[in-house]
């Protein structure tokens, strides 16, 4: 959403977004899915883009981490982080109580 204010004519973004907890045993499960994926993580990339969404999961433990990100469309050989990504978009959605889900 965006508004304007009597101090600023510049509209200014707002976002809102509401928190659920989710059980152990889903957390679980998310992990395990995303464990089970196997990618290359650097592949050459080309072109040029004016807009779009940028996509992303980022790994953190005192031992390793990772972060992978993409532009709009993910390399094919990362098909199946994309598509985990976005069921687990699905999964978190579905947690949301219903007013709050769209």
């Amino acid at each position: 959403m965006w508004h304007r204010d009597s101090d600023n004519p510049l509209p200014k973004p707002d976002t809102y977004g509401p928190e659920v907890r989710i059980s152990g045993d889903l957390s679980q499960s998310i992990r395990s899915k995303l464990a089970l994926i196997s990618l290359p993580p650097f592949l050459p990339r080309e072109g040029i883009g004016l807009d779009g969404v940028t996509f992303g999961i980022h790994v953190k433990n005192p031992y390793l981490s990772a972060s992978l990100t993409w532009w709009c469309d993910p390399p094919d050989a990362w098909a199946p982080l994309a598509q985990w990504f976005h069921e687990t978009v699905q999964t978190f959605q579905n947690q949301l109580p219903q007013e709050t889900a769209s």
